[in-house]
């Protein structure tokens, strides 16, 4: 039996598993293989975010199918935080349920100060992230979990450290001001 009411995180791709993705696409869509560099930038970008991977594999086979030629890493990440504004507004909690009053189930005001010191600080600890942000290490964890959860940070290799995952939410956040 399959418990629906059961919360179930994405885990974050490994970049050989986002080589052997774009690979599989390259074939299936019939265009040039992607360099390396592209590879990586995917990956910087997307963070190993299933969801945003897949997001701008398809801006990139979309682009290149109408134009025959690859978007520009600017084109890129302006289009796909344009098109998926939405989402990275309902992450953020931006966007509030007008018929009830209430904001959907995004960031709450920890998770968002967790998120924002750790784009600062790039890679930090929960004890050390708990001192910085003036919240006891328990909230801390929760807003980690949280984060991590959705996507937008990861562990490094050191288990004990968070660090931003993706960096097309940063970017996004950092249009916001």
């Amino acid at each position: 039996m399959v418990d629906i009411a059961e919360v179930n995180w994405l885990s974050p791709l490994t970049n050989k598993e986002i080589s052997e993705l774009i690979s599989n696409r390259v074939k299936a869509e019939k265009i040039p293989p992607f360099s390396d560099k592209v590879i990586a930038f995917i990956c910087e970008w997307a963070g190993c975010h299933p969801y945003l991977t897949q997001q701008m594999l398809n801006q990139i086979f979309d682009y290149y199918i109408a134009t025959q030629k690859f978007p520009s890493a600017k084109t890129l990440i302006d289009d796909i935080i344009e098109y998926h504004d939405y989402d990275f507004s309902r992450w953020w909690n931006l966007i509030h349920n007008t018929d009830e009053n209430q904001k959907y189930g995004g960031l709450n005001n920890e998770d968002r100060t967790v998120y924002l010191k750790l784009i600062e600080s790039r890679k930090e600890t929960d004890r050390n992230l708990a001192r910085m942000v003036d919240l006891s290490r328990l909230k801390v964890s929760d807003a980690l979990e949280v984060l991590l959860g959705i996507g937008v940070i990861r562990h490094t290799k050191n288990a004990r450290e968070y660090q931003v995952g993706t960096r097309l939410f940063e970017e996004w956040i950092a249009r916001q001001k």
